[in-house]
C-alpha cells in the first residue's frame, strides 16, 4: 500500500487534508488524524461546545472496541444541539466512567462532503467547524493527556485538547454490516477528504 496526504490551507482559513491510498490486492484500509485542537490555545477545552451532526453512535465494550449502533436521544452522546463538555465530562455517567470522558464514534449520514461537527470556544470566540466524506467522527476530549510537552515548551494535561477524527467507523473491517465499505482494490483507491475551518465570531 503507498499512502498520500496532502495538506492544503486557503484564504477561507480552511485545512483541507487530503488522503490517497493505492493498494496492490484486497486491503481494509481506515486512515485518520489525531490534532488536538484547543480554541483558547491553553488551558482546558471543557468549556468548548460541540455540535456533532449524528442521530446515532456506536457504544464500546471494556476495550473501547465498537459493538453496537445506538440513538443519541436522551443520552449524553446527543450533540445535535451545541452543547458545553464540563458537566458530562466530569460527572462521568455510566457512558463515560471508563474512558474518563468522550472518546466514540459518532454515525455520519450522507454522501460527499458534508457538515461533521463544531467546536465553539466563546473565551476567543472562534468556531472550527469540520466537513469530511466519511462515516463516522470519532471525537476524543483529551481524557489521558498528561504531562505532554508542546510548543513552545507548553505542559499539556488532562482535556487540554479535543479531537474530531473523521474515518470509517473504528473496527469496521470486524463488522459484517459494513466490511466491504472499508476493503479496497487495486480499481478502487482509498480516497478521504476532510476540511478543518477556523472561523471568528465576527465572520460566523
Amino acid at each position: 500500500m503507498e499512502i498520500y496526504v496532502s495538506y492544503t490551507l486557503n484564504n477561507d482559513n480552511e485545512l483541507m487534508v487530503d488522503y490517497l491510498a493505492n493498494v496492490d490486492r484486497d486491503t481494509p484500509v481506515n486512515l485518520t488524524q489525531h490534532t488536538y485542537f484547543n480554541l483558547n490555545g491553553g488551558g482546558d477545552v471543557l468549556d468548548h461546545s460541540l455540535t456533532i451532526n449524528a442521530e446515532k453512535y456506536f457504544v464500546t465494550d471494556d476495550f473501547s472496541i465498537p459493538v453496537d449502533k445506538c440513538a443519541v436521544e436522551n443520552t449524553v452522546m446527543d450533540f445535535r444541539k451545541p452543547k458545553k463538555l464540563r458537566k458530562d465530562v466530569l460527572a462521568q455517567p455510566r457512558e463515560l466512567a471508563r474512558t474518563k470522558g468522550f472518546d466514540h464514534c459518532w454515525c455520519l449520514e450522507g454522501e460527499g462532503i458534508q457538515f461533521a461537527a463544531t467546536a465553539y470556544s466563546a473565551k476567543s470566540g472562534l468556531f472550527l467547524r469540520v466537513y469530511a466524506d466519511q462515516s463516522g467522527l470519532q471525537f476524543y476530549s483529551g481524557n489521558f493527556l498528561k504531562n505532554v510537552t508542546g510548543r513552545n515548551g507548553q505542559t499539556y494535561q488532562q482535556y487540554a485538547g479535543l479531537c474530531l477524527e473523521t474515518q470509517h467507523y473504528p473496527d469496521q473491517i470486524n463488522m459484517d454490516t459494513y466490511k466491504k465499505q472499508c476493503i479496497y482494490t487495486p480499481q478502487r483507491p482509498y480516497k478521504h477528504k476532510v476540511i478543518f475551518q477556523l472561523i471568528s465570531n465576527e465572520n460566523s
